[in-house]
């Protein structure tokens, strides 16, 4: 298996729909492993095979991913899609329109597209520190809920559950809403 460090946020079943939606959830483990450095916390969530999750508290654009892999005809891609989710780091999405290069090569003016932050080497390291960890937890959840035969949109909603108790800043710098707004 290859990682990679590129975001894929799109694929050929999205579209309209899945707002307020929710979904069945089977009998799965989402265990919270972010930490800040020299911290061992983590939370472990267990859902019952009679669970709902609610995705309404999902931004709209995972919404409308859980729906079309909820409806996808083709179950083999709707989990090759959640697997490619669960295998890839995050990204930063940055802006460059106002950025320059300064005389000693540097690149400055760079910010994150989502909340207008400037980016600088500690920002960048600190989201890497953590993408790393969330990378494992995703594959982790991923591998679990296949073994436990989910669907993918289950598999895909705990996973999007498990993003959504991720810091905002790191939401926000990977731009996990699916939307370049400022708020």
């Amino acid at each position: 298996m290859q990682v990679t460090n590129t975001n894929l946020r799109t694929s050929s079943f999205l579209g309209v729909g899945g707002a307020g939606s929710t979904s069945k959830a089977t009998s799965s483990n989402i265990v919270n492993t972010q930490s800040l450095v020299g911290s061992t916390s983590s939370t472990v969530v267990t859902l019952s095979s009679q669970a709902t999750v609610d995705t309404a508290s999902l931004p709209l654009y995972q919404q409308q991913i859980i729906a079309n892999l909820q409806n996808n005809p083709n179950q083999s891609n709707a989990i090759n899609y959640v697997y490619e989710n669960a295998t890839t780091s995050d990204g930063e999405l940055v802006d460059i329109s106002k950025s320059k290069f300064e005389p000693n090569g540097t690149l400055s003016g760079v910010t994150y597209t989502a909340n207008g932050l400037p980016v600088t080497a500690e920002s960048t390291a600190k989201f890497a520190a953590l993408a790393s960890q969330v990378l494992q937890q995703k594959n982790a959840i991923f591998e679990q809920g296949k073994a436990q035969g989910l669907s993918a949109a289950n598999i895909y909603t705990n996973i999007q559950q498990y993003m959504a108790s991720q810091p905002i800043w790191y939401l926000q710098q990977a731009n996990w809403y699916g939307s370049t707004s400022k708020s």
